[in-house]
């Protein structure tokens, strides 16, 4: 990733995790408060958004996702 681009690297993955529903949603309801305002805050993280922001692959984006998942 470009330098200082990480964290929209990161952003663009959780994304991915939650729109491929790759998350837990049971242990996140039970154990994880404020997921919701995570949610909305990297909604707009899209893999095409990151890959423009930080010269990463879109697929890259999306792959490391499933990997997490």
């Amino acid at each position: 990733p470009r330098p200082g681009t990480d964290p929209a690297v990161l952003a663009g993955i959780l994304r991915e995790l939650i729109a491929g529903d790759l998350v837990d949603r049971a242990f996140v309801a039970e154990h994880v408060a404020g997921f919701e305002a995570l949610e909305r805050a990297v909604a707009r993280f899209t893999p095409e958004a990151v890959a423009a922001r930080a010269d990463v692959p879109a697929d890259a984006i999306r792959e490391a996702a499933r990997i997490f998942g």
